[in-house]
């Protein structure tokens, strides 16, 4: 019966119907499973990059957005320097080092990276995958949560004024 596909399987109680939807949130938890223990093992510039480019895209509120190299390293030095921490103080990375980073990142799902035509450089426009509070659940317990909890965070005038006092 098995093997000639002609044997049915009564539905009911006894048999626990899986339906799309449920096989697209598995889907989604491995998938984003895989993500969150690759932005887990980053370097703290990787770290810093990925930080950078969720600031970038929680201030500009748009999910698809994509920033230009330059923006990305000019966020990456204020985040850097405004961070105290000598990780990351004065970090002058160059370009072919932020590319090699991104390009890494790429690899890993984390962030796309998209040339654009008529576009004034020969740099891809970088876009991150994840949005800011899924960096900050995957920076949880990691060196790097600090850096991600000041950056990533939405933070609103009345939130700031009674955490300050």
């Amino acid at each position: 019966e098995i093997n000639s596909g002609k044997r049915e399987i009564p539905l009911g109680d006894e048999w626990p119907q899986v339906h799309v939807k449920d096989m697209q949130k598995a889907s989604r938890e491995v998938f984003f499973s895989m993500k969150h223990a690759a932005v887990k093992s980053t370097t703290p510039y990787q770290a810093l990059l990925v930080v950078a480019l969720g600031s970038l895209k929680r201030s500009s509120g748009r999910e698809n957005e994509a920033f230009t190299l330059e923006e990305v390293m000019v966020k990456m030095r204020s985040i850097g320097n405004a961070s105290g921490d000598s990780t990351y103080l004065n970090a002058n990375l160059s370009i072919a080092e932020v590319l090699e980073m991104s390009n890494r990142l790429k690899d890993l799902r984390i962030l796309d990276m998209r040339l654009t035509r008529n576009s004034s450089t020969p740099f891809p426009r970088l876009r991150i995958e994840l949005d800011p509070q899924e960096m900050l659940m995957c920076f949880r317990d990691t060196r790097y949560y600090k850096l991600a909890e000041k950056n990533l965070q939405n933070q609103s005038l009345f939130a700031v004024m009674t955490n300050n006092t």
